[in-house]
Order: C-alpha cells, then structure tokens, then sequence
C-alpha cells in the first residue's frame, strides 16, 4: 500500500512500502482503464507500448561510434539503457536498433518484414 505521496519541485514521490513487486502504482485514462502501471520492483507495463527516439542520420554500414555520437549524443549523454533506432538517411530502407552502455554503443541491423 502506498504509505505517503510528496510533491518535490516540479515531480511527485510515491513511497511504495514493499519490495516484492506487490505494490503498484496505476494509471488510468478517463474511462477507468488501466494505462499503465509500475510496481515496487521496478517493472512497468505499458498498454500502449514504447516509443524511443528515431534519429535520421545518414550512417555507414555498419554506423561507427562517431555517427552514433551525432545522432543522439554521446552515450554518457543519452545514459544507461538508452535505447534508439537510425533509420538510414531517412530512406526506410536500412533500420538499427541501437544501445547505450556505459561509454559504448551497440547495434544491430533490423530487418524489414515482407
């Protein structure tokens, strides 16, 4: 259950008393219907999926650190986790799903479905 809500600056704290994942924090949109929730282990369930970034550098294949760097910025920038994807040269032809970890980028070409 949640013990406390706080208003810090422009952001809310929720304390969530529990550490087995049991607790929960919802959203729900005007209709009473669950959006979203994340729960006291850190996981989130979105209903609506993700989106993340698409950057419409014009990279080699495959990009090189430096292309990524100017594409979303450096990964110490972006931060841990940061997940991306480069389409290309805007063409729709050539797709990477890209990650930051620690000073790293890592990729891998998408492949179009048929």
């Amino acid at each position: 259950m949640t013990e406390w809500i706080r208003k810090i600056g422009s952001d809310f704290l929720w304390q969530l008393f529990d550490a087995s994942g049991t607790s929960k924090v919802r959203w729900l949109d005007s209709a009473g219907t669950e959006v979203a929730t994340l729960d006291s282990d850190g996981k989130a369930y979105l209903a609506g999926g993700v989106r993340t970034k698409v950057a419409t550098t014009n990279v080699t294949d495959p990009p090189t650190d430096a292309e990524l760097d100017t594409a979303f910025g450096a990964p110490a920038t972006v931060g841990e986790g940061f997940v991306g994807i480069v389409d290309d040269n805007n063409a729709e032809t050539t797709m990477w799903l890209v990650a930051a970890v620690g000073s790293t980028w890592w990729y891998v070409e998408l492949t179009k479905a048929s």
